[in-house]
């Protein structure tokens, strides 16, 4: 936890719409806020790291973060919890990783550790309705690392590049800056880009039904929940859904999406369903 965090806050609320920014910032408006305890927000993501543990095969997430920004409008055009996005070093919590942060780096070493994780345990998991206000770029700290010229900056960015060569890429309007990109499919990026003459694997395809037979009960029916949505297409795919079991739903259900185009009801789609309380499984 860093010491310059003077608040941690929640947004309890459902995902936009679409992913445009008029669609997440209303999205993010009506959401309410709870301002919480360093406590409180560190349990919450330890049993959030806990719950996704063993869900999907392959990944057993041992690091969990906040949304890197102060605020996280943007972030209600998605997911409400990724598992390949950077995790912020101001505040973590990891459960019972050997992992450590890599002492020849004195900046940017919670991207090399968030890298570690996703090589290690088969993702994170950054809750991207929980931020903190810290206070950045203040006198000491990592602040008193960083030179005008920011060789420092680039040091550690050269390490970044060298052992996670496809997983890192500069910011291409931010100087001294990176974005961390995953590759698609590829868990053990790091062992990967070591052998650049290795022919990649082919993905192999997801099976849905067997993924969600590790989470639910497959024969158990649905039923509306007691929170309705307020965006209309997620409304109508609810009332599709209700009375259908998780089987149906998974190798038939379709559904009209906000512009219309026909989609296949998922595992995600369920979860996000389930977790908002707007379908529940009948027991």
């Amino acid at each position: 936890v860093s010491d310059d965090i003077s608040r941690y806050e929640y947004y309890e609320g459902e995902q936009a719409a679409d992913r445009s920014d008029e669609a997440a910032n209303e999205a993010f408006a009506a959401a309410t806020c709870h301002v919480i305890s360093p406590v409180s927000a560190a349990r919450f993501l330890l049993a959030k790291l806990r719950a996704a543990q063993g869900v999907t095969p392959g990944y057993f997430p041992q690091l969990a973060g906040v949304y890197p920004l102060g605020s996280c409008s943007r972030a209600f055009g998605g997911a409400a919890v990724t598992t390949r996005n950077f995790i912020l070093g101001d505040f973590i919590v990891i459960d019972k990783s050997p992992l450590r942060f890599d002492e020849d780096m004195k900046l940017k070493e919670d991207y090399d550790f968030t890298a570690q994780h996703i090589q290690r345990h088969g993702g994170v998991l950054r809750c991207n309705r929980m931020t903190v206000s810290a206070k950045h770029h203040a006198p000491g700290g990592a602040e008193t690392l960083r030179d005008k010229k920011g060789m420092e900056e680039q040091r550690n960015i050269a390490i970044l590049m060298r052992k996670w060569p496809r997983a890192f890429r500069k910011h291409p309007t931010r100087k001294n800056e990176v974005i961390l990109q995953w590759p698609r499919g590829d868990v053990d990026a790091e062992e990967a880009c070591q052998d650049a003459s290795r022919r990649e694997k082919p993905r192999v395809k997801k099976d849905r039904l067997k993924t969600a037979m590790l989470a639910f009960n497959i024969a158990a029916k649905v039923k509306l929940g007691d929170r309705p949505c307020s965006t209309p297409y997620i409304s109508k795919r609810r009332l599709g859904a209700k009375g259908k079991t998780v089987k149906e739903l998974l190798e038939t259900y379709m559904y009209q999406d906000a512009k219309g185009a026909k989609k296949k009801y998922t595992t995600a789609d369920l979860r996000y369903d389930l977790q908002a309380n707007g379908l529940v499984l009948s027991k």
